[in-house]
């Protein structure tokens, strides 16, 4: 991936209308510090279900395979940050609502929250949430929201850049030693 699609995609992920007048760059920088702050943090001020819930759907969104997970890169932790730092506190509590509803599902369907049904049945009552924003405080809101967050959590990592996608700051080389040859030789 190259920096700009990086950028690209990165302006296609502002998930918090305080995010959606920033540049990709600000994006860029705005989520390496957000990862900055997160690392150092202890608990989010969330329940530990609430925590284990985002820390499974964005395992889900991006888990580890030949590259590293979301939780490998700290996407948890950043979406924790992102949730104290950016969110509203209306769209706080509309994301904590909308788990709340995504573990409601889970028991009618599968008997058990969330965390407790198989990985078939997180699958299925995903996928049947998908697509859809829905509404702040329903699971389709919670979702999209998680997803949003944890693709931008996960590509402003510092292991990410660094391993996976091998963004350079200055992309190509210099070398001030070539000799230039024009393809118009004689020309005039």
């Amino acid at each position: 991936m190259q920096r700009r699609d990086l950028l690209r995609l990165l302006g296609a992920v502002a998930v918090a209308p305080a995010l959606a007048g920033l540049t990709p760059e600000q994006l860029l920088a705005l989520g390496r510090a957000t990862h900055a702050r997160a690392g150092g943090r202890g608990r989010s001020g969330l329940s530990p279900v609430t925590e284990e819930t985002i820390a499974l759907l964005a395992e889900l969104i991006l888990p580890a395979t030949d590259t590293p997970g979301a939780a490998a890169v700290g996407v948890p932790g950043f979406i924790y940050q992102m949730m104290a730092e950016w969110q509203t506190d209306a769209e706080r509590q509309g994301l904590l609502d909308g788990l709340d509803d995504l573990d409601r599902r889970s028991r009618i369907a599968g008997g058990a929250p969330f965390t407790g049904l198989t990985a078939e049945g997180q699958a299925s009552l995903l996928l049947a949430i998908d697509g859809t924003k829905g509404p702040a405080g329903t699971a389709e809101y919670a979702w999209s929201t998680i997803k949003e967050l944890a693709v931008y959590g996960y590509f402003t990592s510092e292991p990410v850049q660094k391993e996976v996608l091998r963004v350079q700051i200055i992309p190509g080389r210099f070398d001030g030693c070539i000799p230039v040859h024009s393809d118009a030789q004689g020309a005039g």
